[in-house]
């Protein structure tokens, strides 16, 4: 049995075409929406990790602020340390009462204190070779053999009646063993109350790893020296 098909052949065609082009259509729009999609999740997942990226950024910022503020720290605390144990070795050595009443001691009669004044200062010294020592322990010492010693300096003015006082006081000074390079400043006249006076100042040094109590009993022991006979006899009237 042969079947008549009624429909002509264009239209036959045209909804063939027009099938085929729905379904392109329908490709067309399904590839276009996962493009869509993609490209939304992708920049989603970008911004997402733009994000992550500057919160590790921040907190690498955060923690390397913080690691500087912790440097500083430890710089300042070992600077302090440092000092303290500067300060307390040289205290400990020569107590700042004590030097205070050596160097008041040894003022003759006529003569004062205005201003006392310590100041550490650092001497570099470098490390000499020993003559049994080997070539290459020699050589160590040429490059870096620096050693670093805390020197007090003491810096002391006053008024005196005459540079005879002033001179009595620098001699009693230098014969301290505690003290080194005692060097007079200056000393100069000055008018006070009408009274001419001398206006001195002296610098000295406090000799490194000295022991202060041997010291002071060495100043005891010993005899009186020459200048403090020409003071003692200013002040009972024997001598000019």
């Amino acid at each position: 049995m042969s079947i008549i098909n009624l429909l002509p052949d264009d239209y036959i065609k045209r909804r063939q075409q027009q099938r085929i082009n729905s379904l392109c259509l329908t490709l067309f729009l399904i590839v276009m929406a996962a493009l869509a999609a993609a490209v939304g999740v992708s920049e989603q997942s970008a911004r997402r990790t733009r994000q992550v990226v500057e919160r590790i950024d921040a907190e690498y910022a955060d923690a390397a602020k913080l690691l500087g503020q912790l440097q500083d720290l430890e710089t300042h605390r070992q600077k302090v340390l440092h000092k303290a144990q500067r300060t307390a070795a040289l205290l400990e050595r020569v107590p700042r009462s004590t030097l205070l009443a050596i160097i008041t001691n040894a003022l003759p009669r006529h003569a004062s204190l205005t201003r006392f004044q310590l100041m550490p200062k650092q001497v570099v010294a470098r490390a000499e070779s020993a003559s049994g020592e080997s070539k290459f322990q020699n050589l160590q010492a040429r490059r870096g053999g620096t050693q670093v010693t805390e020197v007090l300096t003491v810096e002391v003015d006053g008024l005196a009646g005459t540079d005879v006082d002033v001179a009595l006081f620098i001699a009693e000074l230098i014969r301290n063993p505690l003290l080194s390079g005692v060097d007079l400043v200056f000393s100069q006249e000055k008018v006070l109350d009408d009274v001419p006076v001398r206006e001195f100042q002296v610098k000295m040094e406090i000799k490194p790893n000295v022991d202060v109590m041997d010291v002071l009993q060495a100043a005891h022991d010993r005899p009186a020296s020459s200048a403090q006979v020409l003071a003692e006899a200013r002040k009972t009237g024997d001598a000019p």
